[in-house]
């Protein structure tokens, strides 16, 4: 089994970065700032931020 790696930035954005993966995203981001109950994010908006040449 191989896994991804996520320090990689293409890897992370289609982890977390996609809108299909919208509670992916907020779990984690819960977790990784300790929102719980009422302090939780609850939605969140997908942006494209890639810069063209």
């Amino acid at each position: 089994m191989q896994y991804l790696d996520l320090k990689m930035d293409f890897m992370f954005k289609q982890l977390f970065g996609h809108p299909s993966r919208k509670s992916i995203t907020m779990a984690f981001l819960n977790a990784l700032l300790h929102r719980t109950g009422d302090d939780r994010i609850v939605d969140a908006q997908f942006e494209n931020t890639e810069l063209t040449k």
